[in-house]
């Protein structure tokens, strides 16, 4: 389990502890590009950036219908 107080490297590395032995190249940067994601995220909830689930829900909702 990730902890919250982790800085981002101590994180990826124990994101790709947590995957099994078997774990090909892509599997491994999809699991860095996914804490790298949730990083950013933070940051920019930080900064007031974020937005509440109904404005990303009409978000999406336009993305898809256009």
């Amino acid at each position: 389990m990730l902890a919250l107080g982790m800085n981002i490297r101590d994180r990826a590395i124990e994101a790709i502890r947590e995957l099994p032995e078997s774990a090909d190249v892509q599997q491994v940067m999809r699991e860095v590009a996914f804490i790298a994601g949730l990083e950013s995220a933070a940051e920019e909830f930080d900064r007031g950036e974020g937005m509440t689930a109904d404005e990303a829900k009409a978000h999406l909702k336009k993305c898809l219908t256009t």
